[in-house]
């Protein structure tokens, strides 16, 4: 069966179409209330929307950390730094989508993994860009000092990527942190 909204390819008994979430239209009854349940731990999921456990699991591409690592990459281009900040491609991540109301949710051992990944990542960028800021600072000083404000400028406009970097590498963890409390605080409704 195929979605009449956005043509993409869905199980028989599925109500919400995985990629657009629009309502399938039939003739038939109700699919079946199946169990479903998050990673190897056996933690049996419900929909924080609707508390029901009638859950199908769907990949999806990650289009915003692509822009985001490539912005990182031509930031920091031709030095060692881009390779880190970026260049990973899409990433897929997992998605459960409730059968009933067509809630889409993260999959939450994934994104717990990926919340400690986006801190440790923003904890290392903010301590390289704090240095960096501060070799800048001490060259644009140097620079006043021996009457080269050419100079000072240049390394006053190099200082921008490193304060850029700090900002975006916070902002991932803060929105994953985030993502993953609203999860788990509407689940918690129904446990």
């Amino acid at each position: 069966m195929y979605c009449s909204k956005c043509g993409e390819k869905m199980a028989d008994e599925m109500k919400f179409c995985p990629k657009c979430g629009n309502l399938v239209e039939r003739q038939g009854g109700e699919s079946e209330n199946n169990m479903s349940t998050n990673g190897d731990n056996g933690n049996t999921i419900c929909c924080p929307r609707c508390g029901k456990r009638n859950l199908n699991i769907v990949g999806d591409r990650d289009i915003g950390s692509a822009v985001m690592n490539g912005v990182g990459v031509s930031i920091f281009s031709n030095m060692t730094l881009g390779l880190l900040a970026g260049a990973s491609g899409l990433k897929k991540k997992t998605y459960w989508i409730c059968q009933n109301c067509g809630k889409k949710f993260r999959d939450i051992d994934e994104l717990s993994a990926e919340t400690l990944v986006y801190e440790k990542r923003a904890k290392g960028f903010k301590i390289f860009g704090l240095i960096m800021c501060a070799l800048m600072a001490l060259a644009i000083i140097l620079c006043f000092i021996a009457d080269i404000e050419i100079m000072s400028l240049l390394f006053l406009v190099l200082s921008l990527p490193f304060i850029f970097t700090i900002k975006v590498s916070g902002s991932q963890f803060r929105n994953c942190q985030k993502e993953l409390n609203e999860i788990m605080e509407e689940m918690r409704k129904f446990k």
